[in-house]
């Protein structure tokens, strides 16, 4: 096999697509030119600005609104004001100064966003604004382990994704300055291909103390089961065990025998259901079911608690691509995404690659909001 056994471009994108049952008997115009969104203010502020989170525009916002100096606080559970309702994943923007109402008219035009004035703290459904239950966003500074430590694709596709298509500066570092840098860092990312084996205990122990600290940690694909007591010690979540086979009477295996059932064992990129906890940060934004990427059937075991952010749903979880029933059942049920709390950090565990290939833009959000709503000041 190949190391890609599926590849769907609705599934990958996150888009919706239909299925014509008949032929489509009519006139078919292609779609010209996008119109690029306008962004604008509606209804000066009195005391904040309101917006919707969706992804890499608003992430461009955020980022923008806070190097200019703005606070920037996320609304974690609904609430309605002057008869509009703003889910959880809402930015709210305090007016600090004259200033700040050119900031967000001029961020919503280069981001193409919509901002909402509100001229009260008071709503008419869930916790005024003022009541302190919105945590405020860190303008979050990001590292990413390098290439000399990973994956060189993996890597490769978070840069990308990062400096080109979202416009967020990182620092790349290596394995050896987890025992003297961390320190200025809010959000350390580990592309796929990470062995934590190989790292030595004093560099473990200076990684924990920093997530400890309020630092978040981000890691994707195989990198993702190295944080566990067997690599970095981080969190608790288990790899899920395959299920016991029977025991049955030894029989003669030729050559072609063992070859099938090898063959049989391969993960070759396949696609996976992944039903997402809508109260997570993680999930702002987005549908309550996406599809994502797994390359193997390591998955993680069901800890029954707020870190299970996102679960393979149902009985056979693998949509797409070449995957044997037991692996199958081996990965029915099985955690996606974990989001495991340490001291006053957050460690992110993608069990597949969600920026796999450059290619996966329907779990890009999720890598997105995990970078961005995490870190709290």
């Amino acid at each position: 096999f190949y190391d890609v056994a599926a590849w769907s471009l609705p599934m990958a994108f996150g888009v919706d697509a239909y299925l014509a049952s008949q032929p489509v008997d009519g006139i078919l115009v292609p779609v010209g030119e996008l119109k690029t969104p306008v962004g604008r203010i509606e209804q000066r502020a009195g005391v904040a600005y309101l917006h919707r989170w969706g992804g890499v525009p608003s992430a461009r916002a955020l980022r923008a609104l806070q190097s200019a100096g703005e606070r920037v606080d996320l609304v974690t559970k609904k609430i309605a004001l002057q008869g509009v309702e703003y889910p959880a994943g809402t930015l709210v923007v305090w007016v600090s100064s004259e200033s700040t109402h050119e900031t967000v008219s001029r961020v919503a035009q280069q981001t193409g966003t919509l901002f909402r004035g509100t001229p009260s703290s008071w709503t008419d459904e869930g916790p005024d604004l003022g009541s302190g239950s919105f945590p405020e966003l860190a303008h979050a500074s990001i590292a990413v382990l390098g290439p000399s430590s990973v994956s060189s694709t993996s890597y490769g596709a978070v840069w990308s994704f990062l400096e080109q298509d979202v416009g967020i500066a990182f620092t790349s570092i290596s394995a050896g300055d987890f025992g003297r840098s961390l320190d200025r860092f809010d959000v350390l990312v580990i592309p796929s291909g990470f062995r934590g084996s190989g790292l030595g205990e004093r560099s473990k122990e200076a990684l924990a103390d920093w997530v400890r600290a309020g630092g978040v940690l981000l890691a994707l694909g195989s990198s993702a089961f190295q944080c566990g007591e067997s690599g970095l010690g981080l969190v608790s979540h288990e790899v899920k065990k395959a299920p016991e086979k029977e025991k049955s009477e030894t029989k003669r295996r030729t050559l072609a025998d063992v070859r099938e059932e090898r063959r049989l064992q391969q993960v070759p990129g396949n696609i996976v259901r992944i039903d997402l906890d809508p109260d997570h940060p993680i999930s702002f934004g987005q549908s309550s079911r996406v599809h994502g990427f797994i390359g193997s059937a390591r998955i993680f075991d069901l800890k029954g608690d707020a870190g299970d952010v996102g679960v393979l749903a149902g009985e056979n979880p693998v949509v797409s691509g070449f995957i044997s029933e037991e692996n199958q059942q081996a990965l029915s049920g099985g955690v996606w995404l974990v989001e495991e709390r340490m001291g006053r950090g957050k460690v992110v565990l993608f069990a597949g690659d969600p920026l796999f290939r450059s290619y996966w833009r329907g779990t890009a959000d999720l890598f997105l909001n995990a970078l961005l709503l995490l870190a709290i000041r």
